[in-house]
């Protein structure tokens, strides 16, 4: 009988860490944001702007993803319009948050070819405040 009460709050403790580790693994899974309902640009006092460098990619469209823990994601497609190989770099794409900071990409690299389309998660770091949206000038 002692055994038995022993090894209750024993199996009590560890059944209490295992939930908290899959609570917390919860918190770190990436969820589709919605688009804001706004209507045309975003304009937002902003002392130092963020100049996005020239390239020959268009965006064909983009979803936000976000979890608990603040990560600030888009998954992205891509099309090469040049005639040419090209190499994606940070500078292309830029966040917009709804605090009005802006960010570059922090993960956007690789060589896509002429008129390839490609998908690529776009990691845009940690932040308190939700992507509006993502600027890019072609």
């Amino acid at each position: 009988m002692r055994q038995r009460r022993f090894f209750t709050p024993l199996l009590a403790s560890v059944t209490l860490v295992l939930a908290a580790i899959a609570s917390a693994d919860e918190s770190m899974v990436l969820q589709y944001d919605a688009r804001p309902p706004l209507q045309g640009e975003i304009r937002f006092d902003q002392n130092d702007p963020k100049k996005i460098a020239r390239h020959d990619f268009e965006v064909i469209d983009y979803a936000l993803m976000s979890n608990d823990q603040g990560e600030r994601w888009a998954v992205v497609t891509f099309r090469n319009n040049a005639s040419g190989m090209r190499l994606l770099a940070n500078e292309y794409l830029l966040a917009n948050f709804s605090d009005g900071t802006q960010r570059f990409a922090l993960n956007l690299e690789g060589k896509v070819e002429a008129n390839q389309y490609i998908t690529r998660n776009v990691f845009f770091g940690y932040h308190r405040f939700p992507i509006l949206q993502l600027q890019w000038k072609p």
